[in-house]
């Protein structure tokens, strides 16, 4: 494989070099060498001091002409000393330029061994991922891991990955990706895993990861950031251009372990355990991305509308009452779903019904102005064509869910200026500030735990709507 780059092809400095014991000398050594090699500076130094001492004794003894002689002989070997030092100076130059070019070598050296290392790193990362993928493969075929006849090496492969993954949810959004919708925007090419919502303990770290240990509770930011982008300088690492999305475009979860960076890591505060937060690192996180915005915006007292109390409406609400003093109407079509919203922090709830007669008691509530801000947890439906309708003039709509088209008259949107917010995922420091109102106890899950290994029957679950909360897939 070729080395791309400008590597310097010189040698490095060996121990066969002309010399190299200049390299290495200690600061004793050194100092003797020059001493050898330059007397003429200690000996008008010597001079210098030598004049000053008779001079001293004269002028104690009253001679005042042995004292101007004295003091004319220390000029003379200042003097001395000075062309000395200057003479001393233009030899050592060609000596600080032999240290010079002995560091650059050095440096060049390391970059190279770095690059070299990197590429090793590459080769070993694309070779782990082809054998990973011939596995699934081998997995496909024969529909089920149990009829597999894998070889020691195969196994050995599945078990060296980075971290254990203790805590991984499932939500619609893995439902949306076995049924094609997510095909196009995320461009994977199938056989891959799924799971995007990860939290777990650290397995292995690399060598340069600090602030972490092996054994310490963690969750992941669903995406990996480059961290040297425009978006991730900005802190909005949520539109990195250079980013993977475990689960999404890359392998996710669904397994034992996930191999993930230190960027994407945010350690756990001891009162919280990973398979109760794993459904936070992303509907949470989008939960509360959505919440954040409008919250900085709602002055305490004014409405804000939330559709929807399922997965991603009721960490919302939460997030809603911990963050904002605005008043939140939560509509639903479930009754328990609306009980719920009561208990965890609505000021009031309306349930939502077919002849769009909810509408109207959300506009009663409002004083007939509307709400200054409706968070969309649904989308589809005709969420949004009635959600618009209890919004206020110079309103904002925040669309966290999806599955229609928004068909408003772009004259009404003119006339009134409502905002339109779309709401993808959140940032790490969404996600580190989620963590601790989680910590805190003001945003809590209720959560169904699968095996593994029952996968299927957690994803048949969730599609029927028999699972209440998140459901949970724990190794």
């Amino acid at each position: 494989m070729s080395v791309p780059g400008n590597i310097n092809t010189a040698p490095p400095p060996s121990s066969f070099d002309d010399n190299n014991e200049f390299y290495e000398e200690s600061r004793m050594a050194k100092f003797k060498r020059r001493l050898k090699e330059e007397p003429l500076i200690p000996l008008g130094c010597a001079l210098t001091c030598w004049a000053l001492y008779e001079a001293t004794r004269s002028i104690k003894s009253g001679d005042k002409y042995r004292t101007n002689r004295m003091f004319r002989r220390r000029i003379y070997a200042q003097g001395f000393t000075i062309l000395a030092m200057v003479g001393g100076s233009a030899y050592w130059e060609s000596d600080r330029t032999k240290r010079k070019e002995f560091d650059g070598l050095v440096a060049e050296k390391q970059k190279k061994e770095r690059h070299e290392a990197w590429l090793k790193e590459l080769e070993a990362r694309d070779e782990e991922e082809q054998e990973l993928r011939a596995l699934r493969n081998k997995l496909m075929k024969a529909r089920t891991a149990e009829k597999q006849d894998f070889t020691q090496d195969e196994r050995k492969l599945l078990e060296e990955k980075q971290r254990r993954d203790n805590g991984q949810n499932e939500d619609g959004t893995d439902i949306h990706i076995l049924e094609g919708q997510w095909e196009e925007k995320a461009g994977v090419q199938l056989p891959y895993t799924i799971g995007h919502e990860n939290a777990g303990w650290i397995h292995a770290k690399g060598s340069s990861v600090t602030g972490l240990e092996v054994g310490d509770p963690v969750i992941l930011h669903p995406l990996v950031t480059c961290g040297l982008c425009r978006a991730c300088r900005f802190g909005d690492d949520v539109h990195c251009e250079n980013s993977t999305f475990p689960g999404i475009n890359v392998d996710g979860g669904y397994a034992e372990f996930l191999k993930t960076t230190a960027r994407s890591v945010i350690k756990l505060d001891p009162k919280l355990q990973p398979a109760d937060v794993a459904a936070l690192a992303d509907a949470g996180l989008t939960a509360y991305h959505a919440a954040a915005k409008a919250a900085k915006v709602l002055r305490p007292g004014e409405f804000c509308v939330i559709i929807g109390a399922g997965g991603l409406g009721h960490i919302g609400i939460q997030v809603m009452a911990a963050i904002s003093g605005a008043t939140l109407v939560v509509i639903d079509q479930n009754p328990d779903a609306l009980a719920l919203a009561k208990d965890i922090g609505a000021d009031h709830v309306v349930q939502a019904k077919d002849d769009g007669s909810f509408v109207d008691e959300v506009l009663e509530l409002t004083g007939k102005k509307g709400a200054e801000a409706v968070i969309d947890f649904v989308a589809e439906g005709g969420a949004t064509s009635t959600g618009v309708k209890m919004l206020r003039r110079a309103g904002n709509y925040y669309v966290v869910g999806y599955g229609e088209n928004i068909n408003i008259p772009t004259i009404d949107i003119i006339s009134t200026e409502i905002n339109f917010i779309g709401n993808l995922v959140g940032s790490y420091n969404d996600l580190s500030e989620l963590m601790v109102l989680a910590a805190q106890g003001k945003v809590k899950l209720h959560t169904q735990q699968y095996k593994l290994a029952d996968f299927q029957q957690a994803i048949d679950d969730l599609s029927a709507g028999k699972v209440r909360g998140r459901a949970i897939l724990v190794p």
